[in-house]
């Protein structure tokens, strides 16, 4: 009596295919163990291994299904011919729970593993061991049971690629992160802020040995940054930049340091490059023509740094604020960029000035974030979607949601260093909004609201998602135009739309008059 209902074509077929579900059960188990070990240590929780691991696990999932198909459409003719119903349910429920298996699987690759999608990710991992628990059941159930020392060999290869990737996986571990900034901290006891955080000249903290003085900026490495960091290398075409300079004066429709962003992030994108940040240096003509009257006199240039850490960060961070600037090429055109934002890892305190910190020491986790174009940014794409959590906490960290973020650049003043003269306050949204009602934090105000706002509650509102961002959470997202004054920027280059929103918000239940007496002459 023959051991196998299979014929040689099939059995040789069966085993290749068992030799990928092999290395998949244990590439799963190292997947889901690897996540569960670094608990809140998020750095170890995507390591470059990791991540291969990740990517290979696709490709063998995507690899099997044609095969597998084949195979039990040409195994299923003999198996019902044998006449046992439990061995060709199971193999049924098994051929179902993996064809599941690979929908979610290549949902949640393409999708962002987000709170909505929660349950392709649990569905992922119930079919998984419904696979493997199946397929086992299935087997000691049918005519012929397989061989022990298959059944050793088959369970010995699995642990084997679970435990080495194991081992390989903590060998390669990055240093731990530090915890992203929640909150600006108030000065430890026994810090004179005025003498000891203030220095010699001004309120945002700067160091007149700093790289970027007279600004508050700074850097983790304490010099210039990499060229292109905080564009993204996201540079547009010169062609499309001088045909716009030359019909309107400045950039308009290149979105300089936005186009990877873009990619997942499309409506926030889009509501940016309308926004008062994007056009915050050479491309505002009304700062172009300040900026390039300071830079004129004695020592300008290197006084110029003081409006660049919120004007002209692309430029200055890479060390060309105190060189001859060229308006029209990119990064003069670039305005604040995304990463400008989103890279920031602390604020100093409260004093303004750009009073901010990049991130310029870290590199970007991910495997192939260079990529522009092609198959290895869609890896690169598919990977942060699938395993966000690392992005989410390097893009969106605690300190942002506070009004202080917003403060490190809408709390101005000049000083000696600047003007030659004196300490003198200049625009300062931010300490209007600490003394007001809104905040709840001065006794003095009243028609407070319900509960104290912030900065972000009012200029980042949530608006609809339509062009499908993935970090949108029931269609919405916050509005990166980030409403507000500002009508005349959108005017002069002809955006009747923005000028409409930002009317449209400032008739919003905007401002209050109170009149408490009325004296007729």
């Amino acid at each position: 009596m023959a051991d196998s209902i299979l014929t040689t074509g099939q059995r040789r077929l069966h085993l290749a295919l068992m030799a990928l579900a092999v290395f998949m059960t244990g590439n799963a188990a190292y997947l889901f163990a690897a996540r569960l070990l670094a608990g809140e240590s998020y750095a170890s929780a995507l390591t470059r291994f990791y991540q291969s691991q990740l990517v290979l696990h696709v490709a063998v999932g995507i690899l099997v299904l044609v095969p597998m198909a084949v195979f039990v459409v040409w195994h299923m003719r003999r198996a019902l011919a044998m006449h046992n119903r439990r061995a060709v349910w199971t193999g049924l429920a098994v051929t179902t729970a993996t064809v599941a298996l690979f929908v979610t699987g290549l949902f949640l690759f393409q999708k962002a593993n987000s709170v909505e999608n929660r349950w392709a990710f649990v569905s992922h991992q119930v079919m998984a061991l419904v696979v493997s628990l199946g397929y086992v059941v299935h087997r000691f159930i049918s005519h012929h049971k397989p061989k022990a020392w298959a059944v050793r060999a088959g369970f010995g290869t699995v642990a084997l690629v679970f435990v080495g990737s194991l081992v390989i996986h903590q060998a390669t571990l990055p240093p731990d992160q530090p915890e992203p900034q929640k909150f600006v901290a108030k000065p430890k006891d026994g810090v004179d802020p005025w003498k000891d955080v203030w220095y010699d000249h001004g309120p945002g903290g700067a160091d007149p040995k700093s790289t970027f003085a007279p600004a508050s900026t700074q850097s983790v490495t304490g010099g210039f940054l990499p060229p292109g960091l905080l564009t993204n290398n996201d540079l547009g075409t010169q062609a499309l930049l001088n045909e716009e300079i030359e019909k309107y004066g400045f950039a308009v429709n290149a979105r300089i340091g936005s186009e990877t962003c873009a990619r997942c992030h499309a409506d926030i994108v889009e509501q940016w490059s309308k926004s008062a940040h994007r056009f915050a240096s050479f491309n505002n003509p009304f700062y172009r023509a300040s900026v390039e009257a300071i830079r004129k006199e004695e020592d300008g240039k290197q006084r110029s740094q003081w409006c660049a850490g919120c004007h002209d960060p692309a430029i200055m961070m890479a060390g060309n604020m105190t060189k001859e600037i060229v308006p029209t090429i990119p990064e003069s055109q670039a305005g604040l960029t995304c990463l400008a934002c989103h890279l920031m890892d602390e604020v100093h305190g409260v004093g303004g000035n750009g009073a901010y910190r990049i991130a310029d020491a870290a590199p970007d986790p991910y495997l192939y974030a260079d990529a522009k174009s092609g198959l290895a940014a869609e890896v690169h794409d598919a990977l942060v979607k699938s395993k966000p959590d690392v992005h989410k906490r390097d893009m969106l960290k605690p300190v942002f949601r506070t009004s202080e973020f917003c403060g490190t650049c809408h709390k101005v003043s000049l000083d000696k260093p600047v003007n030659g003269y004196r300490w003198i306050r200049g625009q300062n949204e931010y300490d209007g909004h600490q003394d007001s009602g809104v905040s709840k934090n001065n006794a003095r105000t009243f028609y407070n609201p319900p509960v104290a706002k912030n900065c972000q509650d009012c200029h980042m509102p949530l608006v609809p998602a339509p062009l499908g961002d993935v970090s949108a959470k029931n269609g919405l997202v916050r509005s990166h135009m980030f409403p507000g004054p500002n009508t005349a920027l959108p005017h002069i280059r002809g955006d009747t739309e923005t000028v409409k929103a930002q009317e449209d918000f400032l008739k919003d239940k905007k401002l209050r008059v109170d009149v408490f007496a009325v004296k007729r002459d």
